[in-house]
């Protein structure tokens, strides 16, 4: 089965979805790429599948929290957005990705400590 591949029920029998407010295809550019112009975009590609996706979701709600208006933390579901993880040639979850005046500007591959997530955030924001 290929990463974009639907699952039977993974998302809806087990009702799993991120903490995190949720982008699709459709509000992607508005959501992040345009936002990005205002404060720093965080965004989570994740999947319900995805075991070190789901650890993570606590700490990057955390990190939301702390960081408040300074930084929007959003998550992408690969398996209900495969179109958009196709366009954006996502080829591995977890992936944090951070916007910034409408460009990524960095990423984190894999599941990561909340210390390498602030850090990325840290320095995002003092360059803004």
């Amino acid at each position: 089965m290929g990463l974009f591949s639907r699952r039977s029920g993974a998302s809806d029998s087990r009702g799993a979805q991120s903490a995190l407010p949720a982008v699709t295809t459709d509000d992607f550019d508005q959501s992040v790429i345009e936002a990005s112009h205002s404060c720093p975009v965080l965004v989570d590609f994740w999947a319900p599948w995805c075991r070190p996706c789901k650890a993570m979701d606590p700490v990057l709600a955390e990190l939301a929290a702390r960081y408040g208006d300074q930084l929007r933390i959003l998550a992408v579901d690969i398996q209900t957005e495969p179109e958009l993880a196709s366009r954006l040639q996502i080829l591995s979850i977890p992936l944090l990705t951070l916007y910034r005046d409408g460009t990524q500007v960095a990423s984190l591959h894999g599941a990561q400590p909340k210390r390498a997530i602030a850090d990325l955030i840290d320095s995002s924001i003092a360059n803004s």
